[in-house]
Formats: structure tokens, C-alpha cells, sequence
């Protein structure tokens, strides 16, 4: 019952621009500490609260789901990444065109591109990236520092977000031990589970499966890339690392769920074998994804 954006967000933050609750999903006016940056970042200090962002420009993959990983090192252009087409000056269209790749590919069935016409299917625009903090527009760094959740396992949820005004992050579970990742009230899960992941049994929410800590759903998973859901492979801009990784081989999504007492946060992680609805992932500095959700 809820409805989804099928394309990556990708809004500019500017450093002293006000954010207010008339058209954001926040609920107190917020201060943009900091501009979307342009170019990748160098390693640096690793602060969990990070409120960073970046644009690299309008590109889009140029085989949809490859499997091979591009990772650009500090200083360079993303289109040194070969897997990536500016599509700046390119036409947005929202069709599939197949006729761009040999028919031995096997990813034919979701191309992005039509490099002859020069358009492309807007739902695969890389989007911008953005850490857990500036996604939140800060709101989630009282919720750790007052003590008001003094249970390590129990996970918290982001009151606010850069989202439109009516529109939200999505929801990881609430406990990290018995309900990762089979949490009905997990907006992943749910979404997977509407358009037929998991199929299987085994998957689905039981008293036998919901112990583990960590849990992936397994098997050809392409087609979360392709309609309805139009997942991107987009990767993520690493701050360990200082660098842009993994695009073409992940999508990584950030969700408005942390641990109360931790420094990581809950993505959503899929490729083209194994899907995470509900995966912690070290640091909430790492610039990922976002598609807010109608509330």
C-alpha cells in the first residue's frame, strides 16, 4: 500500500539554506550545514555524524546491471569509469531500449540507453549520494546522545529527512537480533514481498528464521533492476577508502533506521545474486542512495 520513487534522489544541499517543515519532511526548520559537493572525496577524518552529499553530474550505467565493479580513485572524473554514459545532453525518456548491446548480453532486458538516438530511461539516473546525517537532515544524532534507548539492540528511527514535504525514508526493522531482516514493518521487505521476493517459503517470516543476525535473500535477483522497481546499481562514495566503488556490481540504499547505540546504519544492498533487505553497514559517512516513500 505505500508508494515509491523510481529514481534515485537527487537533490543539491546548500550550505546555509534553511529547510522547513512547509516542504521538507522535517519537523523543525534545519540550517544545510554543508553544499553538495561535485568531485569525490578524499580520505579523511571518519566522523559517523558527516553531513556530506555529492553530484557527480548526469550518468547513467551503460549495461544496466553488469557485475563488473568500477572504482575510481581520488582526483578522478567518474567518466573515467567506462561503465558510465553523461547523459547530460542526452534526451530522458522513461522506455527500455535493448537495441544497444549484442544479443549474447544478458542484461538486454533492462538497457538504459540508446546511444544512436542519444536518449536514455530516466528511472537509471545515478542520482546523488548522501550520508546518513545530511539524508536525515541530522534528527536521528539527539536520538543516540541523550540516552533515551539504552538497549544495544534496539534500532531507532530518523523522525526527519531531506525528503519532500509528505514523502519519507524508508523503515528497517526494530530489532536488530530477532527481526533482521523478517520484519514485517521493514519497508523493504515489504516492497520485495509485493512484487513476489521471497518466493520462497523458507523466507518468509517464521519462528525458525528469524534468529540470525544478519540475512540475505539468495538466487537471480536482476530483475529488482529492471520495472517496477528500477534499482540502480549505483554503488556508493566510500569515505574509508575515498573513492567512488561499486557501481555496476551494487545498489545501496539508505533507510532512516540506526542502531541507538552505534555508528552504523541499515541499508538496503542488492546485486545481481543476493538481496539484503536489512543490512548494517559501517559508517553512516559513506554516501548512498536515497528514494524517499509517500507516507
Amino acid at each position: 500500500g505505500n508508494c515509491w520513487m523510481t529514481q534515485n534522489l537527487a537533490y543539491d544541499l546548500v550550505k546555509g539554506k534553511v529547510l522547513t517543515p512547509s516542504d521538507t519532511d522535517v519537523t523543525s526548520d534545519w540550517v544545510v550545514p554543508s553544499t553538495t559537493g561535485t568531485v569525490i572525496p578524499n580520505q579523511g577524518k571518519r566522523l559517523p555524524s558527516e553531513v556530506g552529499s555529492w553530484n557527480l553530474g548526469e550518468y547513467v550505467l551503460k549495461t544496466g546491471l553488469t557485475g563488473v565493479y568500477c572504482i575510481v580513485n581520488t582526483g578522478q572524473d567518474p567518466e573515467e569509469c567506462t561503465l558510465l554514459q553523461d547523459v547530460a545532453a542526452w534526451k530522458p525518456t522513461f522506455e527500455a531500449t535493448p537495441n544497444t548491446l549484442n544479443k549474447e548480453d544478458s542484461n538486454s532486458n533492462f538497457i538504459t540507453i540508446d546511444s544512436e538516438r542519444k536518449i536514455y530511461d530516466a528511472h537509471y539516473l545515478m542520482g546523488n549520494y548522501y550520508t546518513f546525517d545530511a539524508a536525515t537532515a541530522e534528527s536521528a544524532i539527539s536520538l543516540a546522545s541523550t540516552g533515551a534507548e539504552t538497549d544495544a539492540n534496539k534500532l531507532v528511527d530518523a523522525p526527519d529527512s531531506i525528503c519532500p514535504k509528505g514523502w519519507d525514508l524508508p523503515k528497517n526493522g526494530e530489532n536488530q537480533v530477532t527481526l533482521q531482516p523478517f520484519d514485517l514493518k521493514d519497508s523493504f521487505y515489504r516492497l520485495l514481498l509485493a512484487y513476489g521476493y521471497p518466493t520462497s517459503e523458507k523466507y518468509k517470516p517464521t519462528s525458525e528464521n528469524t534468529a540470525g543476525y544478519v540475512s540475505a535473500l539468495y538466487g537471480p535477483h536482476q530483475n529488482v533492476f529492471s520495472a517496477p522497481m528500477y534499482f540502480v546499481a549505483s554503488g556508493m562514495i566510500s569515505r574509508d577508502h575515498g573513492d567512488f566503488r561499486w557501481a555496476g556490481g551494487y545498489h545501496f540504499e539508505a533507510s532512516k533506521t540506526v542502531p541507538a547505540l552505534d555508528n552504523y546504519q541499515y541499508l538496503f544492498i542488492a546485486n545481481s545474486s543476493t538481496i539484503t533487505p536489512s543490512g548494517p553497514w559501517y559508517w553512516r559517512n559513506d554516501g548512498v542512495s536515497i528514494r524517499c516513500m509517500a507516507r
